[in-house]
């Protein structure tokens, strides 16, 4: 099949403008205002995910830590996987053009890369779906698998080689603490954070090679015990061993280890069964190796393989050496081991396996050398990376100090993981804890109660929530299916996903509203068919009667709550109801009361207290420092001569404003010259304290009021008019008159990833 790349050219192009344009609007807006747009958007970008991951295994980077698929609601890890499918493509655009210069390359010349796969250059074959027919290994093993956490995860071990504190002290039960609940700690957290690396580490060394690919031996498969005490023969005359480990966690709640690859420096590959019931009981003998200082263990992105060892099979890493840190500290750029195992062995790796099912057994040889990839080369990548990094020893100390950061990661159940992240008790304080994805933990408040209506944050289903948009209102509901589908796949030991997939369940959500009578087998089977794309469809046909009874109870449940615990949800109270109409008074009031305690009368206060029950009507303050008091009685005098006044004026109409007496400074001269000299004349004898100013009550005239034809009285020089302050240019926007200033244009803000294409 063949593409005319001119023609394909232009058309991606507008579409990347079509998808930069939409990036750059405002969607979450349009979102919270337009439930239509809201369900549209919700929809398009499930069927875009849906599109994506279709093409997700054609495409991918090999990390055997990653899920490998987009979520809705997890936009982080999504970056990561589109990270990864980015230098797949972009590792892919390599291979194709250096397959296309070959053809141009004289016949001597030769192909400096080694290739796993000679017939799969391209990395672009599809990869192994998913089975759902293998048989579940756990139920071979001779410890029962159980997913209900009663009590904290405890190290599996029963000895501790290569101790600096004995296992009696290393397995302690710690007791609870302010948000760290009781645990077991890290038994080598001591260990790992101050045994020393071998001295010769800090060194320069010699060079390490491989042994060539097409040269190399298949790798020795181990199954049993007795094949296992050789191999610890064997690893015992080693410095340095390289280490990797395939995952799976699909068919299983917590996960499962299916596969450990191993590498000598004595060049010899090992692929280890953990999946073998014989041999899963005895790989913690491991420890004596794993735990030795003086024995170097080289990992690739080992976050997730520490926690995987602890877990399944109890074992511990001391003096790690992580060469994705190395990578990190090297600025590199890409810290993929592809993309180390093609700069420093000119070996380019194969995808087509990357999503495999790694419980399937036998192993195909395409799968055994797959797995023998990830270490073979380790060995040498670490020597000339090491080279590298002794030339800088302060960028060495900090790749130990993180591969020794990563190595003291604990594992722990939900249940138990402590709510700061960090545990800060024991020998592994500041270290990690790690514990299973989108788990609830099996807490009274947790499985007795909805916490979604106590306005709860930071639990298990809260990114689920947020990231699809889902309303208070239904909350209740999402977090019922969230419950209902951990406790299944527990008891299932299947992962949640398998159970139902997380579009399955908000699509429940949204599919019905508060009435419980929508709810019905064919309902609820319309939306489960509508969303079996995503998975989870087969599990729950098989409980459909259950579902649908538990949705119908839990929006009863919701009819049924109080409407005050809604409040405390929203944070709102509505004033349409009685009751808020009733809360709004009771505020106003409090309001009320605070207002007039903040302006009470000065006798009020502490020091007037005294003379508040006297009727004091004024305070007089002088200048030295005295106080006089005015009473009511002075009060009463004042105003019957003001009245007597008044009604010997009867030719003069005034506005009388009684006003509390108090000493006035004395006013400016312009002031005296507009008052009424006949009254002040009056009363100039009369006694001091029955002086009572009486003027004519002019109002304040305010700009707006003023009437364009003013009249003045030129007697009255108080009236005179201020001037007229310089009027401030202001842009008027509106304006049709002159020329207008334009503002100054904003350069549009386009958030997200883009990608701008220019023609040279």
């Amino acid at each position: 099949m063949s593409f005319d790349l001119e023609s394909l050219a232009p058309s991606l192009i507008s579409l990347i403008r079509l998808s930069s344009a939409v990036n750059a609007k405002d969607i979450s807006f349009y979102n919270s205002i337009d439930a239509t747009v809201k369900s549209e958007s919700t929809a398009l970008n499930q069927h875009l995910i849906d599109l994506l991951n279709e093409l997700l295994p054609n495409a991918f980077s090999i990390s055997s830590d990653q899920d490998g698929q987009l979520h809705a609601d997890k936009k982080d890890e999504n970056w990561k996987v589109v990270s990864s499918v980015l230098d797949t493509l972009f590792e892919n655009a390599e291979i194709a053009l250096e397959e296309g210069t070959k053809k141009e390359q004289t016949s001597h010349a030769k192909d400096e890369f080694t290739y796993l796969d000679e017939n799969d250059t391209s990395g672009t074959r599809k990869s192994t779906p998913q089975s759902l027919k293998i048989e579940k290994p756990q139920l071979l093993f001779k410890t029962p698998v159980n997913n209900f956490e009663t009590s904290p995860f405890k190290p599996l071990i029963t000895s501790k080689p290569n101790a600096l504190i004995p296992l009696q002290k290393s397995v302690q039960l710690v007791c609870a603490a302010p948000d760290v609940p009781e645990h077991y700690e890290n038994p080598y957290s001591y260990e790992i954070m101050n045994q020393p690396y071998p001295e010769w580490i800090l060194q320069q060394q010699e060079s390490f090679d491989s042994i060539p690919w097409k040269e190399s031996e298949e790798p020795t498969w181990i199954d049993n015990p007795a094949q296992l005490d050789d191999l610890l023969v064997e690893l015992s005359r080693c410095r340095v061993i390289a280490v990797d480990l395939e995952h799976h966690d699909y068919r299983t709640y917590h996960g499962i280890t299916c596969l450990m690859q191993l590498t000598t420096d004595t060049k010899k590959d090992y692929l280890i069964d953990p999946l073998s019931p014989e041999l899963r009981p005895h790989l913690v003998n491991l420890n004596v190796i794993f735990t030795d200082p003086n024995i170097v263990k080289v990992f690739h992105g080992a976050f997730m393989d520490i926690i995987w060892l602890q877990r399944d099979l109890g074992l511990y890493v001391v003096s790690l050496f992580d060469t994705y840190h190395a990578a990190r500290e090297l600025g590199l750029g890409r810290h993929s081991l592809a993309h180390l195992l093609e700069t420093y062995v000119k070996f380019k790796t194969s995808k087509k396996w990357q999503l495999a099912d790694w419980r399937l057994r036998p192993l195909n040889s395409e799968m055994k050398n797959y797995a023998k990839a990830d270490t073979h080369f380790l060995i040498e990548v670490f020597y000339k990376m090491h080279r590298e990094l002794v030339q800088n020893p302060d960028k060495l100390k900090k790749v130990l100090y993180e591969s020794r950061r990563v190595s003291n990661r604990r594992y722990e159940y939900s249940t138990f993981k402590p709510r700061n992240v960090k545990s800060a008790n024991g020998f592994s304080s500041g270290a990690e804890v790690v514990a299973t994805n989108q788990s609830v933990p099996q807490l009274p408040e947790f499985k007795n109660g909805l916490l979604s209506v106590q306005n709860a944050t930071n639990l298990p289903w809260s990114n689920l929530a947020d990231s699809n948009s889902i309303p208070m209102a239904k909350r209740p509901l999402l977090e019922v299916l969230f419950k209902w589908r951990d406790e299944q796949a527990r008891r299932e030991d299947e992962s949640p996903r398998y159970i139902m997939s997380d579009f399955m369940l908000v699509s429940l959500v949204n599919a019905f509203s508060q009435d419980s009578e929508e709810v019905s087998e064919r309902t609820v089977l319309e939306v489960v068919n509508s969303s079996s794309r995503f998975g989870g469809s087969q599990f729950v046909r098989t409980r459909l009667k259950e579902l649908v009874m538990l949705i119908q109870n839990c929006l009863e449940e919701l009819k049924q709550m109080d409407a005050a615990l809604w409040d405390s949800v929203y944070e709102t109270k509505p004033a349409t109801t009685q009751g808020g109409s009733k809360d709004a008074e009771l505020a106003f009031e409090t309001v009320k009361q605070d207002f007039e305690a903040a302006n009470r009368p000065i006798y009020d206060g502490i020091v007037l207290a005294k003379e508040a029950g006297n009727g004091v009507f004024a305070v007089r303050y002088t200048r030295n420092g005295g106080v006089t008091f005015i009473g009511a009685d002075v009060k009463q005098q004042r105003l019957e001569k003001a009245l007597e006044y008044l009604g010997s004026q009867r030719d003069v109409a005034v506005d009388v404003s009684v006003e509390p007496a108090e000493e006035q400074p004395e006013q400016p001269e312009q002031e005296a010259e507009a008052e009424t000299p006949e009254p002040e004349s009056r009363l100039t004898s009369t006694a001091p304290d029955e002086i009572i100013t009486l003027r004519k009550h002019q109002q304040r005239r305010r700009k707006q009021d003023t009437p364009a034809t003013e009249k003045l009285d030129t007697s009255q020089k108080i009236m005179v008019s201020k001037p007229q302050q310089k009027k401030r240019k202001v842009f008027e926007p509106y304006k049709n008159e002159g020329p207008v200033a334009a503002p100054k244009k904003k350069r549009p803000v386009t958030s997200g990833r883009n990608l701008i294409f220019k023609k040279k």
